[in-house]
């Protein structure tokens, strides 16, 4: 689908992006990157929500952009995973 969607990503010094669509943008605060968020849900309900993280990332700070979203509202977010697992 062409349909617009959200990707919510933090990297491994911490930092926060927000992307929508195919757009990255410069690191920012958690709290701007919910405040958008809410923006486009209460203008687009249904756009997807979907959460990306360094795998160097502790744990703690991908549960605070989880927090984060739950306390905006959002309540499905979608997890961003790559094969490139190997036992």
């Amino acid at each position: 689908k062409n349909d617009e969607f959200i990707i919510v990503s933090i990297n491994h010094k911490g930092q926060y992006f927000l992307s929508v669509g195919d757009n990255k943008e410069k690191p920012k605060p958690l709290p701007e990157i919910v405040q958008a968020v809410t923006k486009i849900r209460q203008d687009k309900p249904k756009t997807p929500i979907l959460m990306e993280g360094d795998e160097r990332v502790p744990y703690g700070l991908v549960m605070r952009i989880m927090v984060a979203l739950q306390q905006a509202g959002v309540d499905d977010v979608g997890l961003v995973t790559e094969s490139d697992f190997k036992e």
